[in-house]
């Protein structure tokens, strides 16, 4: 099985300027689809998500039901959507996931389709 597209899902809530900016770098260093989800953010937040709208599909709650749901919403819009075989990587809004490791998070997809990958950081120092 392979891959045929990325899908970048971005759950946000409350999100600010960050957000922009990681869909900057996200379009602008891989061909990924984009999808944001609005969960349930206030109406102060409406100019965000409509520049946001200039670069990815922009899926709304009306009010906020989570990060899983907002991650299920996308998941059901692409299951309705893509006829391919797709790849999913999943990155929070406020940037602390760099696009170099979504993109290496995607290769590591394209290289093992039938399996799930994770990120995980790496902590030094004690637990």
């Amino acid at each position: 099985m392979a891959i045929d597209r990325f899908y970048t899902v971005i759950p946000a809530y409350e999100p600010d300027e960050k957000m922009l900016a990681v869909i900057d770098d996200i379009s602008s260093l891989t061909d990924f689809h984009i999808i944001v989800i609005n969960d349930g953010s206030g109406k102060d937040k409406l100019p965000i998500f409509a520049e946001a709208a200039k670069k990815a599909i922009v899926l709304t709650h009306e009010v906020n039901k989570g990060k899983g749901r907002g991650i299920k919403t996308a998941l059901e819009y692409i299951k309705e959507h893509e006829a391919d075989t797709v790849g999913i990587v999943i990155a929070d809004a406020d940037g602390q996931h760099k696009v170099e490791d979504i993109i290496r998070v995607s290769e590591a997809l394209k290289s093992s389709p039938d399996k799930l990958i994770m990120g995980c950081r790496r902590f030094s120092g004690k637990i």
